[in-house]
């Protein structure tokens, strides 16, 4: 069975990714590194999914929305919030235009860890966008950003 080239690709870049992640784990404080590592799985797709989702709305994201982003139910997004809510990495507050309604955020506490790994993760990404040309960054950055707004409309 031959393999599509493309799929081989993407296999690589997912393979990347992961790689940035785990160098951005090892040089960040044992301390970060213990508190990010004892969230499960979902708890860190959650944390990064609330992030990535407060870029276009600082005050917060509901919960229906942050459901449909991690493809889950509302009540299960809810006990996944409200735990790390319990563990100091999110906050939920009323909403100030709907009082029925509450906005979601990354407290202090998690926006420090995602910085210091952020932070650790950049110096890596930096190496490698520095062994490209311009027009090859151009390139990779629109493509990227072409794929971002297909799946993050």
């Amino acid at each position: 069975m031959s393999k599509d080239p493309i799929d081989e690709t993407f296999i690589m870049l997912f393979e990347i990714v992961d790689k940035l992640s785990q160098k951005g784990l090892a040089t960040s404080a044992k301390k970060n590194v213990a508190l990010l590592e004892s969230l499960s799985v979902r708890q860190q797709k959650t944390l990064y999914a609330v992030i990535s989702m407060t870029k276009f709305n600082p005050t917060g994201v509901n919960l229906k929305d942050l459901a449909a982003r991690m493809n889950i139910t509302v009540p299960a997004a809810s006990v996944l919030v409200e735990s790390m809510v319990q563990r100091g990495f999110l906050e939920r507050e009323i909403n100030p235009n709907d009082r029925r309604a509450v906005c979601i955020s990354i407290s202090a506490t998690g926006h420090q860890i995602f910085n210091v790994i952020r932070q650790e993760m950049s110096i890596q990404v930096n190496k490698l966008a520095d062994l490209m040309s311009s027009e090859e960054r151009t390139v990779f950055e629109n493509v990227i950003a072409r794929f971002y707004k297909e799946l993050f409309p």
